[in-house]
């Protein structure tokens, strides 16, 4: 399960870029179908996110950033 993903230096991204899957404090309070809870951990993970930006932003190199750690 992917809990966070940094790039630094790949291709588009000269700085570090980040998304992060550990739900904020909002969702620990409330009861959303989209986290999964990690008792052991003290840890709520989102099952989904949602990258948005304008053209030419980075949405798919980062994509493939993650494909190229993944190989």
């Amino acid at each position: 399960m992917l809990v966070q993903f940094s790039v630094k230096n790949y291709k588009t991204f000269e700085s570090e870029a980040k998304i992060s899957f550990v739900a904020s404090k909002y969702y620990a309070e409330k009861e959303e179908d989209n986290t999964v809870d990690f008792p052991k951990f003290d840890l709520q993970l989102l099952k989904s996110a949602v990258i948005y930006g304008a053209n030419a932003s980075g949405k798919s190199k980062l994509f493939d950033a993650m494909f190229f750690a993944k190989k």
